[in-house]
């Protein structure tokens, strides 16, 4: 297992250093970066949502997801990661086509669907997806986040976030969670409490973590 973690981890630094390459020759939306200190466990997330250069249709997503216990210990350690092209069919609907990297199942490719919808206080994104692994799994991303002005200079920032992978073979619970997010924005920052809620296996084997979150748009 530790070897496998390992190689896995790697592998998604390595996408994570190409992504943050490519970023910058696609337009410039903002790149998320969120440190969560919580009271068991710390946790890594970005986000990307960049169309692709010259392109109003085509776009990349990925969510990244790390958390580790304080120790060094790899048996503690947790991520996901969710890439995906997507090609806009109708304002913010679109077909989208990626890969999926977990310490449970590893790469596996995805075949689904995805829906944008964002402005200056709301941003909604949703991800139906199928990943082709050995237990072919059905995959729901979604993200909803809510950021109205309270002064000239700050803003209030909320965020619900929950993934739920489904085993199509076994019928179970893969893999799912649920984020709760809030706090205040200041410019290109967001602080506040945090608290992260995972469930694992089809037993929904439970961690829970609290604590605070500092994010910057980089």
């Amino acid at each position: 297992m530790e070897i496998s973690t390992k190689y896995i981890f790697t592998v998604i630094l390595i996408i994570a250093f190409a992504v943050k390459i490519n970023a910058q020759e696609l337009t410039q939306k903002p790149i998320p970066i969120e440190l969560f200190l919580g009271n068991s466990r710390l946790g890594l997330q970005s986000i990307i949502n960049k169309n692709l250069p010259e392109s109003k249709r085509f776009s990349f997503f990925s969510v990244t997801n790390f958390e580790s216990n304080y120790s060094q210990n790899a048996d503690g350690l947790d991520f996901i990661n969710n890439s995906q092209i997507s090609f806009e069919i109708y304002k913010g609907f679109g077909i989208s086509s990626g890969a999926n990297i977990n310490k449970v199942t590893g790469l596996s490719p995805t075949l689904g669907l995805q829906y944008v919808f964002a402005n200056p206080k709301w941003l909604f994104v949703v991800t139906p997806n199928l990943i082709f692994s050995t237990s072919n799994t059905a995959s729901f991303l979604s993200i909803l986040e809510y950021k109205p002005k309270l002064t000239d200079q700050l803003k209030l920032y909320s965020r619900v976030q929950g993934l739920y992978n489904h085993n199509i073979i076994s019928s179970s619970n893969e893999r799912s969670y649920l984020q709760l997010r809030i706090g205040i924005e200041y410019k290109k920052y967001q602080i506040g409490l945090a608290s992260n809620l995972d469930y694992f296996g089809p037993n929904r084997s439970f961690k829970d973590n609290y604590g605070v979150f500092i994010r910057a748009n980089l």
